[in-house]
């Protein structure tokens, strides 16, 4: 079932310079879906001198979906690209595998002492749930730190775990033990060209305030896990978490995590608990404590004394978002709209009372922030050059840190103040008036 003989020794790194890919994961982060502009495989067929060795699934009938729709493309270069591909269930499959003297493989059997044993990847895109990855205490959480292990470089999709912060801080210290790897996250909007010339237009300025609003429509997040804080993270670990990271690059400290304050509304408030764009409910199977808050709010400080606040919402109905982010400084404004799919640069300057929109390139006009963050990625591998490299792993975490902390701190305040007593009050109070 897992034997496959390659055109080229599958046990030499880097061959002819050529890099072998692998993805842990064959859902749409890693090859595409309705759902949004994300697909890891379309953007590295672009990229010269890669090969795609493995997809690893437990679904294997879908990544044997993914693997057959790409060997049949009209595009019979990027077809050849995965021409010695294989499916298999478990990414231990394509690590120290099996090489025989004909340069083919085969999957896991006892060791003799004449087998060598190689990788069959030199690079894997890890595109699965958080639940499934981003720890070091559960066998079924431990990918990055196995991989890295076995020399393999990683680009890792967020949310970067669900696992608590003491253990995803442990998993970072290792991590950043093996030097000699490539380690990025897909914060893809810190290569945007939007997001470029913000950070130009404030370089050098103390930041007074940076607020950041996402608001996400809900009628077409069809997956249950999405719905589940416990699968998910929650909206602010899942979504919300490239807004806290953009935050954190723009203005260049770290939150103090003590000073987070935040509020949030339950999915069991009165007020928000019935969704009523998307049938059937994906949510309806999870429990009502561990579904999503509609709501969340939270502001806080950096080190440096600059106020931060980050609200993400769940009311909109479609599928086109709102997000936007603004920076204050001394006489000016900076404001990002829509940084995902259709940007606007807006500024008002010092010593002005007009705003004025920045020519900038969005991904209609050729700007492809995913494409960028992988060319990163491979080029790094390819040079050791890391410092192209916008999201390391060691400085993302902190993303992580940030919006479990809000959530957490949510949570908290949520339990003290519930929404539906508060609703209660009101109606007793006006009824004794």
């Amino acid at each position: 079932f897992l034997k496959k003989t390659f055109s080229k020794a599958p046990h030499s790194s880097l061959v002819m310079g050529t890099i072998r890919i692998g993805f842990i994961g064959a859902g749409g982060v890693n090859f595409g879906s309705v759902e949004g502009p994300w697909n890891h495989a379309s953007r590295l067929e672009q990229i010269e001198g890669i090969v795609f060795t493995a997809i690893a699934d437990p679904n294997i009938e879908l990544a044997k979906k993914q693997l057959n729709t790409r060997q049949n493309q009209e595009d019979k270069d990027k077809a050849l690209m995965w021409k010695d591909c294989i499916v298999v269930a478990d990414y231990h499959d394509f690590i120290n595998y099996f090489i025989n003297d004909d340069n083919s493989v085969e999957g896991k059997r006892e060791k003799s002492e004449t087998d060598k044993t190689n990788n069959l990847v030199d690079a894997a895109f890890i595109g699965v749930p958080p639940v499934y990855h981003g720890g070091l205490k559960s066998s079924n959480t431990t990918i990055e730190i196995d991989c890295a292990r076995a020399g393999i470089h990683l680009f890792i999709e967020k949310p970067l775990s669900v696992q608590p912060p003491d253990e995803v801080s442990e998993l970072s210290s290792q991590l950043l033990e093996h030097q000699d790897l490539v380690i990025s996250v897909g914060y893809m909007l810190r290569y945007s060209d939007a997001v470029e010339k913000a950070k130009k237009l404030i370089e050098g300025k103390n930041i007074v305030h940076i607020n950041a609003r996402y608001c996400a429509a809900y009628s077409k997040i069809t997956k249950r896990d999405w719905w589940s804080v416990e699968k998910s993270g929650g909206p602010m670990v899942e979504q919300a978490t490239h807004f806290a990271d953009l935050m954190r690059y723009l203005v260049g400290k770290e939150v103090i995590l003590d000073s987070v304050q935040a509020t949030c509304i339950p999915a069991s408030s009165d007020i928000a608990a019935n969704l009523t764009d998307i049938d059937p409910k994906p949510e309806e199977t999870v429990p009502m404590n561990d579904r999503i808050p509609r709501c969340t709010s939270a502001h806080f400080y950096f080190s440096n004394g600059t106020v931060g606040t980050l609200t993400h919402s769940l009311v909109l109905h479609e599928t086109q978002f709102l997000t936007e982010i603004e920076v204050w400084t001394d006489g000016m404004r900076v404001l990002i709209v829509d940084p995902y799919y259709n940007p606007k640069l807006v500024v008002r300057k010092e010593h002005s009372n007009e705003e004025e929109e920045i020519d900038i390139k969005g991904p209609n006009q050729g700007d492809d922030m995913y494409l960028k963050e992988d060319i990163a990625f491979i080029n790094a591998i390819r040079t050791g050059d890391k410092s192209d490299i916008r999201g390391p792993y060691h400085d993302v975490v902190n993303s992580y840190f940030l919006t479990y902390q809000i959530r957490e701190v949510a949570n908290e305040f949520a339990k003290k103040f519930s929404i539906n007593n508060m609703s209660n009050d009101n109606n007793n109070n006006n009824n004794s008036n």
